[in-house]
């Protein structure tokens, strides 16, 4: 069965609570968030702590049912990330420092390797699938890049 948790991100974005609150408030790792933006599998225990931080139920954050068509986005260029690997790395860059995020901190987060990482650092190009792994830094960091190209990303969060 599948299970999505766009409702958790709109009820987050209604009361004014970023990912980072979330995680504050639960407990919860940012790789369970992570793990969650891509609508995968979380235990019980993690959905029971954000449904009583929030003061809410079950229903309201999570759903067997997809997007709804109105809210997916339809805009109609997309940005190629593999093809625009300056913007991303400017962007990174902006990130982590605004951020103060360690090197471990972006592996754990992202899944990268290491060596990925070092090359994608050394101005190498990577793959799509890696540059869509960097998109788990979150929203602020996917605006980010939206922001400096004036066009939307389609990712996997």
């Amino acid at each position: 069965m599948a299970v999505y948790f766009y409702k958790l991100w709109k009820l987050l974005k209604e009361k004014g609570i970023t990912q980072k609150d979330l995680t504050a408030m639960t407990g919860i790792s940012t790789s369970t968030i992570f793990q969650m933006k891509r609508d995968e599998y979380v235990s019980l225990n993690v959905l029971d702590r954000i449904a009583r931080a929030l003061l809410c139920d079950f229903n309201d954050i999570m759903t067997n049912i997809p997007k709804p068509k109105e809210w997916i986005s339809e805009w109609k260029y997309i940005i190629s990330l593999e093809s625009s690997r300056e913007l991303v790395f400017n962007s990174y860059q902006e990130y982590v420092r605004e951020n103060d995020l360690s090197v471990s901190d972006v592996l754990e987060i992202t899944t990268l390797s290491l060596n990925t990482l070092k090359k994608f650092l050394r101005g190498e190009n990577l793959s799509q699938r890696s540059y869509y792994k960097m998109l788990r830094l979150g929203k602020d960091f996917e605006d980010l890049i939206i922001k400096k190209s004036g066009k939307p990303v389609f990712s996997f969060l």
